[in-house]
């Protein structure tokens, strides 16, 4: 394929990517107060809110996930002050991030038509589009997995330096979800299948790598807290939920079926992979069946651990539509325009219908109600005891550093109890309690009568599903 064909696939791949970016953070910043979040946005978001303010990570705040995403919130919130918005960002930079990747990973292996339509065909999923900005460890986590690969497949031609950088790519991935782990089988597959010749230098330099991100992670992942908090938490939450690998089977089958455009796609690969492929091809191969069992056994299985599938089958699909792209626009220079032209049409149609079913953010006046009616009635240094940590964070008040996760996993293994939530609302610092999912109605409702007797301001919604408590405000001190 000669230069300017290259050049142009790559601009186009740029300008969907860039495009992307643009729809996305132009939907998080005019949706500050969303009408539709996740739950573990708000953790995620508090959290790192918490750490960019003095308390210390697996020490100070609890959470059950590798600390990667919770570190680039908090440079975020130290560049742009704490919100949503930037909090958001940070996963729509991270979704640039894993489609830049991807667009380089294929062009470098030859395939830039195929690299720019995995791209469309990621673009056109629904999930991706929400999951690129939902605040969840998952996508930012693929981004890095991808870019581990990508570095690795640069690096044969660019020297040690590149996959270095590949090995250091891949713990960081691995420090962000746990899941992303798999991503080592591909970045192993590049450094022994290669080329027998320079074995020895690329395990050396990916090992640098991997030495040099994790060296910077030690003084967190060292903590006696970190192995509580991410392995040990998950294994009791794993002996609590047991789920049977059959269960996990069908939520995966029903996954693929919905996703069908990208997984039909992605198995056509799989099958083109092993009968024709490469090595890159077959480690691909085996990083999909890697996630796949993992889903399979991962207890408990939730809805978005499932788009780890979406970068192998991605890639997979990208050598499918590779071969596409090169046939479509092959031929005499008199038909090549033409052809050029239906690809970008179906590319383009594709996206629309895609767009056209993805429906807009809308902001939630109830919850702004809420943030607003906090955030004037608390003093500054006043903390929140809440079952939903999105309603103080909005508001800009501190939760209960250990209690910023009060969700139904940490009740269910016993981490939160009533007596504990009790102590924290006798704390003189505690200043207001905020009811509005129901959890500590329905779990705590001793907890919850108390609360009432000693917070006599309340606010309830106008549908009477939230309840608002607060004490009477007190002057702010410095």
């Amino acid at each position: 394929m000669g230069f300017r064909a290259v050049a142009a696939w790559w601009a186009v791949g740029i300008c969907l990517i860039a495009a992307h970016t643009a729809w996305q953070l132009d939907q998080v910043v005019r949706t500050p107060i969303p009408a539709r979040y996740d739950y573990d946005e708000g953790v995620y978001a508090a959290t790192a809110d918490a750490v960019a303010g003095g308390d210390r990570l697996y020490r100070d705040v609890f959470l059950s996930q590798p600390p990667v995403l919770i570190v680039a919130m908090r440079g975020m919130f130290r560049l742009l002050g704490p919100s949503l918005v930037a909090a958001r960002g940070t996963v729509v930079l991270s979704s640039a991030v894993y489609l830049l990747a991807i667009l380089t990973l294929l062009s470098t292996r030859g395939s830039p038509g195929g690299g720019v339509l995995a791209v469309c065909l990621l673009l056109g999923r629904p999930t991706f589009l929400t999951m690129s900005h939902t605040v969840e460890m998952e996508l930012p986590g693929e981004a890095l997995a991808c870019t581990a690969l990508a570095l690795a497949v640069m690096g044969r031609r660019r020297g040690w330096g590149w996959w270095a950088a590949a090995g250091g790519a891949a713990t960081l991935a691995s420090m962000t979800k746990l899941t992303a782990v798999t991503c080592l089988i591909p970045l192993a597959g590049a450094v022994a299948l290669e080329r027998r010749e320079g074995l020895p230098g690329r395990c050396a330099a990916v090992g640098v790598g991997i030495l040099a991100a994790a060296f910077m992670l030690i003084p967190v992942v060292a903590l006696p807290g970190f192995r509580d908090q991410v392995f040990g938490f998950h294994l009791l939450l794993a002996h609590a939920l047991h789920q049977t690998a059959s269960a996990h089977a069908a939520v995966l089958g029903r996954f693929l079926l919905a996703e069908w455009p990208l997984s039909g796609l992605g198995l056509l690969g799989t099958w083109w992979a092993v009968r024709e492929g490469r090595w890159l091809e077959r480690a691909l191969v085996v990083w999909l069946a890697a996630d796949c069992g993992g889903l399979i056994v991962l207890t408990p299985l939730w809805d978005h651990h499932l788009p780890i599938l979406f970068s192998p089958l991605a890639l997979l699909a990208g050598l499918v539509l590779g071969r596409v792209a090169a046939w479509a626009t092959a031929g005499g220079p008199a038909w090549r325009p033409a052809r050029y032209a239906a690809v970008a049409v179906g590319g383009i149609g594709f996206l629309a219908v895609a767009l056209a079913a993805m429906p807009p953010m809308h902001a939630s006046a109830e919850l702004g109600r809420a943030v607003t009616r906090l955030a004037g009635a608390l003093p500054t240094n006043g903390k929140v005891l809440s079952d939903d940590p999105m309603v103080a964070f909005l508001a800009h008040r501190a939760l209960a550093a250990r209690l910023i996760d009060t969700s139904l996993t940490r009740i269910w293994v016993g981490q939160i109890s009533e007596g504990q939530l009790a102590a924290a609302l006798r704390e003189e610092r505690t200043a207001a309690v905020v009811l509005w999912r129901g959890t500590f109605r329905q779990y705590f409702p001793r907890f919850t009568a108390a609360a009432v007797r000693l917070f006599p301001i309340e606010a309830r919604s106008g549908r009477g599903r939230v309840v608002l408590l607060m004490r009477e405000a007190a002057p702010s001190r410095p």
